[in-house]
């Protein structure tokens, strides 16, 4: 029998240089998390089975009714203190790479932390009591632990107010992380990154270069042409964390982009983009060969990639 020979592709050479460089860090579990789970967002075609057909004719009940999770401006007469409860929720649609769109939505943010008195909220509780079959039936409502005006998993409210973060759609055809200072509440289909152990702005260039969007298509989770950007794989990307004066830079092109796409969503950001690229792959100390493994179209020569580090 002829002796057989072990190969290593110059993916796997590439992919191992990265997670061994140097100043790597991983996110930790307290650095990411899921988005919230409404249960119900809206009526749909199976939680309907829950009413009977009475209920269903007397409250006018039909598949695609708002329940916690409402169109802007649903409600037309809330109290102060009521509208301090509606939040504006993001879907994977409003999320761009790098900067967030507007919000169509807005989620009825009841939990069991910020609602100890139902009187006080009574234009929610007119409009979520017709949905309660729904509600009675779930894990935390039926153990009486949690009213069923409030929401099933709301997450730590301190995630989604004011402040700098990551916005992260969990199924996507190009990696996509989205800076933001706003509020800026999401559902299960978003993940969100906090962080402050790096600055933010650089780390959404970093996650957002063609490195990394390498990395996550040959050591990610994929579902065909998808990227699964799941919990764990988003903790296996090596973050290579430069000195502050590096990850300033790279977060004022970051700026730089979020400037554009405000002024015109369809501004052209490619050579802001080619910039992060670049200091990326210096950051992992790629040879100008192993740029050419990740992007063979490289617009960057050999020379213009040697002075980068002159």
């Amino acid at each position: 029998m002829r002796g057989k020979y072990i190969t290593f592709s110059n993916d796997d050479y590439l992919l191992d240089k990265m997670k061994a460089t140097d100043n790597a860090i991983f996110l930790n579990d307290s650095e990411i998390t899921q988005g919230i789970v409404p249960n119900p967002d809206v009526v749909n075609s199976r939680n309907i089975k829950k009413f009977s057909e009475e209920e269903l004719s007397k409250n006018e009940i039909k598949v695609g009714d708002p329940v916690f999770i409402i169109p802007k401006d649903y409600f037309t007469s809330l109290s102060e203190y009521e509208k301090s409860f509606i939040k504006p929720i993001y879907e994977p649609t409003d999320l761009g790479k790098y900067s967030l769109g507007c919000s169509s939505y807005d989620i009825i943010y009841i939990t069991r932390n910020n609602s100890s008195d139902s009187t006080l909220i009574p234009t929610f509780i007119n409009h979520l009591d017709k949905y309660r079959p729904i509600m009675e039936e779930r894990r935390e409502t039926a153990n009486g632990r949690l009213a069923y005006y409030q929401l099933h998993w709301p997450r730590e409210q301190s995630i989604f107010e004011s402040g700098a973060k990551l916005l992260i759609p969990r199924k996507c055809t190009t990696p996509c992380f989205t800076y933001t200072e706003e509020e800026a509440y999401v559902m299960m289909a978003i993940n969100v990154i906090k962080s402050n152990r790096v600055n933010l702005k650089f780390l959404s260039g970093l996650l957002n270069s063609k490195l990394i969007a390498f990395w996550l298509r040959n050591r990610g989770k994929m579902q065909g042409l998808n990227y699964q950007l799941d919990k764990e794989p988003l903790q296996q990307i090596p973050i290579a964390v430069p000195i502050v004066e590096v990850q300033t830079q790279i977060g004022r092109i970051v700026e730089e982009i979020i400037g554009r796409k405000s002024a015109n969503e369809n501004a052209s950001i490619q050579d802001l983009e080619n910039q992060i690229d670049n200091i990326v792959y210096h950051l992992y100390n790629l040879t100008y060969d192993e740029v050419l493994i990740v992007d063979p179209q490289t617009p960057i020569s050999h020379e213009e990639y040697k002075s980068l580090n002159d």
